[in-house]
């Protein structure tokens, strides 16, 4: 299998430790062990990625079309089975509560997941990727607040609005009619990946040990700051086929969708 569909499969397992987490706290485990433990997991598996990432910045990731058969079926049974506990999740909360506007347009939401995990099954499992990997610190605020069901409604979110994301992008990509040389947009999210990891260390740090001055600002400026690389980095893929121009056109996507759906910043 393809170095960059293993490093996607290891990040959505990160989703499964993710539902595992209040269930582990409610057994009594605590939390100073029980989140660097999954910290830890994740960092280890953030490093089986960089490959991947590499690949991309030397222009050599082949299109979807190219990839084998069985790895494509292995990403999509995993985004299935994610798909599943979702369901289950939002399942759980609405025996616990009732049904809601908010929970049925979820539902709505993940039946739109299911359609999407058929129709490009690597797509969707970077888009898994990259929205967990950017909310994480996030679901981790909430879940050291004690808000357990939150997470999931998060999760569903988030995946979508990193779709609108990509979506976006495929919509300029059309105007500037560069849909035929198949850029994947997807790709140049790549940095938020990285970051919300990032993010996620200062918080633990923050949260559990010692305060950390100018935290807010601090993640404020690393998301942005991956927010513009992203779109740099998208115009790198541009500019062989717009000239010099495709940075401008990029960074004003990039500006739109910051204005409109707007990262993470700050919570």
């Amino acid at each position: 299998m393809k170095i960059r569909l293993k490093a996607t499969i290891l990040f959505q397992t990160l989703l499964l430790l993710i539902f595992a987490i209040p269930y582990l706290i409610k057994s009594g485990i605590s939390r100073h062990i029980l989140f660097p433990a999954t910290l830890v997991t994740g960092i280890i598996l953030a490093s089986k990625s960089r490959e991947a990432f590499k690949e991309y910045l030397h222009e050599q990731v082949r299109q979807e079309r190219d990839t084998n058969f069985v790895a494509m079926y292995n990403v999509l049974i995993l985004s299935l089975v994610i798909l599943v506990l979702l369901s289950i999740s939002l399942a759980w909360i609405v025996g616990k509560n009732g049904y809601s506007k908010n929970i049925v347009g979820f539902m709505v939401l993940l039946l739109l997941y299911v359609f999407l995990a058929f129709y490009s099954p690597i797509s969707f499992s970077r888009i898994v990727t990259i929205a967990v990997s950017l909310y994480t610190p996030n679901v981790l605020a909430l879940e050291l607040a004690g808000f357990y069901e939150m997470p999931i409604i998060l999760i569903v979110s988030a995946i979508f609005r990193v779709l609108l994301w990509v979506l976006g992008i495929k919509l300029a990509l059309r105007i500037f009619k560069l849909k035929e040389n198949g850029i994947d947009p997807v790709l140049s999210l790549f940095p938020l990946m990285y970051t919300g990891w990032i993010i996620t260390i200062i918080r633990l740090v923050d949260y559990l040990y010692f305060p950390i001055y100018l935290r807010r600002g601090i993640e404020g400026f690393l998301i942005i700051g991956a927010w513009g690389l992203s779109f740099y980095l998208l115009g790198r893929k541009l500019r062989p086929y717009i000239g010099i121009i495709a940075y401008l056109a990029s960074f004003s996507i990039g500006v739109v969708l910051f204005i409109l759906l707007p990262p993470p910043i700050s919570v």
